[in-house]
């Protein structure tokens, strides 16, 4: 797997399996914002084009 912090690990190993960003939000006890933030800015860090 790419290097990220744990958090973003996680949030990507859900995206991947299928989850909606509520469904991600819900299962890691935080805010749909933040995961819908995390998911956009994942591929910036890792010098991918989005």
């Amino acid at each position: 797997m790419l290097a990220g912090t744990q958090r973003q690990q996680e949030i990507i190993a859900l995206a991947a399996a299928g989850l909606t960003n509520r469904q991600i939000a819900a299962r890691l006890v935080m805010s749909v914002r933040t995961v819908e933030g995390t998911c956009l800015r994942i591929p910036a860090r890792w010098g991918q084009l989005s």
